[in-house]
């Protein structure tokens, strides 16, 4: 069977493609955007709202944990089968 094998590479994968989708979130909003939480921060910037600013970081320091944590669980549900596997 290929796909047991296979596994512990793809969810690491995923852990990085997640990660880097983002950053890439963020880079994205910030440089041109309407609308979001990248322009809130910019907006918020213009009108010197500390506030604001930091509320936007954490609701992108938010996302990126729970993108983290979700792969963490597939993680241990997927690798509970695993002798080496020690779940965090």
């Amino acid at each position: 069977m290929l796909l047991p094998g296979a596994l512990p590479g793809f969810l690491v994968g995923l852990r990085f493609a997640l990660a880097y989708s983002v950053l890439g979130l963020v880079a994205a909003e910030q440089v041109n955007a309407d609308s979001g939480i990248g322009f809130m921060i910019n907006q918020a910037q213009t009108y010197d709202r500390v506030d604001e600013i930091y509320l936007g970081l954490v609701i992108y320091a938010v996302l990126g944990l729970a993108a983290d944590q979700v792969v963490r669980l597939l993680e241990r549900v997927l690798l509970a089968w695993r002798p080496a596997f020690q779940a965090r």
